[in-house]
């Protein structure tokens, strides 16, 4: 493995590294500095036109696309939001939701402080402010790097907000990033818009120097234009919106939508805020590592970024760092915490672990860059970087290092394609959208983002059995080794009485890059063989009616008992049409048991609005079984098994099949001959594969649906052997 180093945006002495040039600091921009456009440099091009047939049988989106189709060309290959940037603010309100670390990462930044601090609420569902948003944009300026002007009035007579407020207004709208309603008044209690917050945030990028992995929002050019509700925006504001999808800072409301007049949550605007804080200079405080993109073994050279804060996140310059890494992290260092000969130095020609002369220091950005050349048989890279005073040798015990682990990708081996439509779905509905994702995967069916694959398929298309004539698109993977196509048609008759409207695609690969293809589409429509001979997927407008009947239960397994009433369990029944839609309300669904000791058994049910059909049941046996039921409806017919699993009794050996696992409690599910056991385990326990003890927590990560699982129960209180065989 090779390294070599580059301080970002300057030029490292030749005569320790090889180098690799980058241009000068940026500082801080301010108003007056604002860059003009320029033409962005394009690393990938899909080039994709539209089709259109007589009775509007159209591929969307319409115009060409660079990259993936229908996704941002630019996001940003780094992030604000890592390291420190992600420990919990303490937001009660944000506990699952999707901006649970955006909220955290601004709260870091000390962006946000929460709509209630004593009670830990961020109040994501609320509408954003005008006020809130220059709030936001004026602390997000010093860590991104943009100068604010000292504040002045702007005239505005309608401030009554607190003064903190006010000047951020008057420093902003100073800036040209945001303005008033008229030339008095600003609105402070308005709520935001997309359409607002589009252009406030691509004017903030503006004026914010591009940080490492970022693009410049000045030098876009954008080329998505698939957003059919915003031809009545403005220029400027359509082209703000282009250009923030193109950077990633916005993904639509929809495939097609963009939602301009919408208003802006707090929630999404702590996303909108963290995915712009991405192109920027904004990082942790404190030591933070991040790669700008995965490694690919043997198949790509990986850059590593080192960022440098003090605790108003402020680039700390010429300060020395020592790196090192290893490509076998679980023996880097000894009993006592000190560095092993599985590291090396990434940086310069001292030595790994010690702080001395050789060892480089940042740019005045804050940063040092380190680009490796990674060896075919590397299958982990971690990287390390910790600064002491000189002489200083590292001891991994005090943790006062930057940790980074460089994911290694498999070799890409195949083409998954998947789609969108309801997994029951025979066709869609005439207006409909259905997409197409192809997936980069290794052997074990893993994601590889890798982009810059190439590869073709077909299309042939027809509307009430006209066709258009096959049309070829060549593809090309983006950064994260996917690309999707999707293809819409309106209803040329959308009157209820007029039916009868067919439309059909019959989509195959042409050039598949030499790889395998993995069709999970839904009707399994795509071939690696160029014919059109596989199934044809329909878009109709003929009436609903039922076609499948699907059976699940809802939990895996119960543990069976003839306590009390005994255990329970349910079972859920759907009916759904040809479109993959619930088939209606009102249905008549009869489930059954084979299990005897099941109460109450054949019964009716009904199914609600959505086709579903629930049946709660009760089995008053300790003994296991696999119990199977059926669900019936007209001619559809569903089956699905419920493991009933009883505790192993004590002084008992043998061995079964393992059916179920349940990590998060201990357990797991056997079948061994006619018994079905319930295996409870604890920490007490003995562990082992094939002749070796292990932990439980190997134990546990091993143990598979599948494999062989030999037990020895001892007398209560004793631990107990579990065996699985060796790899």
């Amino acid at each position: 493995m090779a390294y070599h180093v580059t301080k970002h945006e300057e030029r490292s002495d030749p005569v320790k590294f090889r180098v690799f040039p980058s241009v000068p600091d940026a500082g801080l921009r301010s108003a007056a500095s604002l860059p003009g456009r320029g033409r962005a440099c394009r690393r990938w091009l899909i080039p994709l036109a539209a089709v259109a047939l007589t009775g509007s049988l159209l591929l969307v989106p319409a115009a060409p696309v660079h990259g993936v189709v229908g996704v941002p060309d630019h996001p940003a290959r780094l992030s604000a939001c890592v390291g420190s940037a992600l420990e919990s603010a303490g937001f009660r309100d944000t506990e699952g939701s999707f901006a649970k670390e955006a909220a955290d990462c601004l709260a870091h930044y000390e962006i946000t402080f929460g709509t209630n601090p004593e009670l830990g609420l961020f109040s994501p569902q609320q509408p954003v402010t005008r006020r809130q948003m220059a709030l936001f944009l004026a602390r997000a300026a010093g860590p991104a790097g943009v100068e604010l002007p000292e504040a002045s009035d702007q005239g505005f007579t309608d401030l009554d907000v607190a003064s903190s407020s006010q000047d951020a207004i008057n420093q902003l709208v100073e800036l040209g990033i945001m303005e008033g309603t008229s030339a008095t008044t600003f609105d402070p209690h308005s709520p935001v818009t997309r359409n607002l917050m589009a252009l406030w945030l691509a004017r903030f990028l503006s004026a914010a120097p591009t940080g490492p992995g970022g693009t410049d929002i000045d030098t876009i050019e954008p080329d998505d234009d698939h957003f059919t509700d915003v031809a009545s925006v403005d220029f400027r504001t359509r082209a703000a919106i282009r250009k923030i999808y193109e950077l990633g800072v916005t993904q639509g409301t929809s495939a097609f939508t963009f939602s301009p007049a919408r208003e802006v949550t707090r929630g999404q605007m702590a996303v909108f805020i963290s995915r712009t804080l991405a192109h920027t200079h904004a990082r942790p405080a404190g030591l933070t590592i991040q790669a700008a993109e995965p490694a690919l073994s043997g198949d790509s050279d990986v850059t590593v970024s080192v960022s440098y804060r003090d605790d108003n996140h402020q680039p700390r310059a010429a300060r020395a760092l020592d790196v090192f890494v290893s490509t076998n992290p679980d023996k880097a260092f000894d009993d006592s915490g000190r560095c092993t000969s599985h590291v090396s130095t990434a940086v310069g020609l001292g030595r790994a672990c010690v702080m001395d002369s050789s060892d480089s220091a940042t740019s005045a950005s804050g940063y040092l860059r380190i680009d490796m050349d990674l060896a075919e048989d590397v299958g982990a890279l971690r990287v390390w970087a910790w600064r002491g005073p000189s002489g200083a040798v590292y001891d991994n015990d005090a943790g006062t290092a930057a940790v980074h682990d460089v994911r290694s990708l498999g070799t890409p081996v195949a083409l998954e394609v998947t789609d969108d439509m309801p997994p029951t779905a025979q066709k869609r509905r005439l207006g409909d959208t259905v997409t197409f994702t192809f997936r980069l995967v290794d052997a074990n069916g893993d994601p590889v983002a890798k982009p810059g694959v190439k590869f073709s398929v077909r299309a042939e298309q027809s509307k009430n059995g006209r066709t258009a004539g096959p049309r070829t698109f060549s593809l090309e993977t983006g950064p994260d080794g996917t690309v999707e196509l999707s293809f819409r048609n309106p209803d040329p008759n959308p009157k209820k009485e007029d039916v009868g409207d067919v439309a059909r695609l019959d989509l195959d690969f042409l050039d598949s890059a030499g790889l395998e293809v993995s069709d999970r589409t839904t009707l399994r429509m795509l071939a690696d063989d160029g014919n059109s001979q596989d199934p044809l997927l329909d878009w109709s407008d003929e009436e609903s009616v039922a076609t499948t009947l699907t059976l699940s239960v809802t939990e895996q397994y119960v543990a069976a008992t003839s306590e009390g009433l005994g255990a329970s369990s349910r079972v859920r029944a759907k009916l759904t049409d040809q479109y993959g839609s619930g088939a209606g309300r009102g249905e008549t669904i009869m489930f059954t048991s084979t299990d005897p000791s099941v109460t109450p058994n054949s019964i009716n049910r009904r199914t609600n609005v959505a086709g579903v059909a629930t049946f709660d049941y009760r089995r008053d046996a300790g003994s296991g079984n696999i119990e199977m039921i059926t669900a019936r409806s007209g001619d559809l017919e569903a089956t699905a098994s419920q493991y009933w699993a009883a505790p192993i009794p004590a002084n008992t050996t043998g061995s079964g099949e393992v059916v179920v696992t349940d990590p998060a409690n201990n357990r797991a599910v056997i079948v061994a001959s006619n018994d079905v056991w319930l295996v409870d385990y604890t920490p007490a326990d003995r562990f082992e594969i094939g002749d070796e003890r292990v932990r439980i927590s190997t134990f546990r990560d091993t143990l598979k649906v599948g494999a062989t699982l030999t037990f020895q129960i001892t007398p209560d209180g004793q631990p107990n052997t579990y065996t699985l065989p060796a790899p």
